[in-house]
């Protein structure tokens, strides 16, 4: 009798711990889970303020080689096509500098600077 109290004592034990270990079983994958998906986040914000700096260096880049050309043209390089593309885009080019909402006397007063500005 008391060796049949003691196995039951015992196998209850060992129940107890079978589900104790199950429980941080299930805690450390929670956590494991948890820790992936932190990281999975970090990475998806790492990788959309990579695009956007690549998206503004293109811009940059594209504002620059525009800068370049305009450059080229007033000094005096590609010929004919120069005179052709400043007749072209000359206005256009100069009036986009200028901010739409001033209203006639500012615009004219701040032409000169403008084009001073550029040079």
């Amino acid at each position: 009798m008391l060796r049949r109290g003691y196995a039951k004592q015992v196998k209850e034990v060992r129940n107890l711990y079978i589900h104790e270990m199950e429980l941080l079983q299930i805690e450390k994958e929670l956590k494991d889970e948890a820790c992936r998906e932190s990281l999975r986040v970090a990475n998806e914000e790492h990788k959309k303020l990579k695009a956007e700096a690549a998206q503004i260096r293109a811009l940059e880049r594209k504002i620059a080689q525009q800068e370049f050309r305009e450059t080229l043209l007033f000094d005096g390089h590609n010929g004919t096509a120069a005179a052709i593309y400043a007749k072209e885009n000359l206005l256009n080019n100069i009036l986009s500098t200028i901010p739409s909402d001033l209203n006639r006397d500012e615009w004219i007063a701040a032409l000169p600077g403008l084009w001073l500005q550029d040079l």
